[in-house]
């Protein structure tokens, strides 16, 4: 008798369905990111007025394109800030098969929220604190007979790099919560492992070039260890519901006796030599 095959799922055609959605996520990044730098072009002017504040000083461009790229790079920045919380979406919402625990609709917007919160306190921290310190510090080693031509294009890219660094700096909670949701996370060892944060926030703030006053080196590190220790508190949190969270136990089989019944004894047939013997007896009694 031959054994009945199991049929699975071919395997390409499981490839090529992540493979499209991936692709359609892709392209609804890539819209909002259009969109964003669309906005963008539509108020360069006050967002260049907004940037400049710090510098309180006239911008000058040495190339006939540097106004030109000047708009562009104030829209790709508008364009990628818009961005954040639909990747941040997306990526969930593409790796949630994957998951011990599948995220409610709730869970996956409060989260793609949280996402835009903090790259917006990110982007604010790094604009109206570190950007400041750093002119006040370059300012300080103004030579006599030199006069300051700062060009728009290498401002502007001073004050993207220090704002994008900030915004990655400031997702840290999120990344370290959404790890303690895929594989939970022990609160010691993240305790225990707070020494080589403050050692590597300390690095950081060492390596970004705008970081070369101590004042601003300690505005960079202060963040990531304080963001760390939120975090830890996150891990904390989570734990606590997970323990609080009711689990669901299978209801109890009902166990069914089962009886079997026993065959009837039917007496066996005499044979006739025996029969004619039990005749012949009865006749002479």
């Amino acid at each position: 008798m031959k054994k009945r095959q199991t049929r699975r799922p071919h395997e390409p055609a499981v490839m090529m369905h992540h493979v499209k959605e991936l692709q359609l996520r892709f392209l609804v990044i890539a819209l909002i990111f259009i969109a964003g730098a669309v906005l963008g072009y539509v108020f360069y002017e006050q967002l260049f007025a907004f940037l400049r504040t710090p510098l309180d000083t006239p911008l000058h461009y040495t190339s006939p394109a540097g106004s030109f790229n000047l708009i562009v790079k104030i829209c790709l920045m508008v364009g990628v800030f818009v961005m954040i919380p639909v990747t941040v979406y997306n990526l969930i919402m593409f790796v949630q098969p994957a998951l011990r625990e599948k995220l409610s609709r709730l869970r996956v917007y409060s989260t793609s929220l949280a996402s835009l919160v903090l790259a917006s306190l990110g982007a604010a921290f790094g604009f109206f604190v570190i950007i400041p310190l750093a002119l006040k510090f370059f300012f300080k080693f103004q030579v006599d007979g030199l006069v300051a031509l700062i060009s728009a294009d290498e401002y502007l890219r001073f004050v993207v790099s220090v704002v994008i660094t900030f915004i990655l700096i400031f997702q840290l909670p999120l990344i370290i919560s959404f790890i303690d949701h895929i594989s939970p996370l022990q609160p010691k060892k993240l305790f225990k492992a707070e020494k080589f944060i403050i050692i590597g926030s300390l690095v950081v703030a060492l390596l970004v070039p705008f970081a070369l006053d101590p004042a601003v080196q300690f505005m960079i590190a202060s963040p990531i260890i304080i963001l760390y220790n939120l975090s830890i508190g996150i891990v904390l949190l989570q734990r606590w519901m997970r323990r609080k969270k009711p689990v669901l136990q299978p209801a109890p089989q009902p166990i069914v006796a089962i009886t079997t019944v026993q065959p009837a004894l039917t007496p066996k047939p005499t044979p006739p030599s025996r029969r004619r013997s039990m005749d012949v007896v009865k006749q002479t009694t």
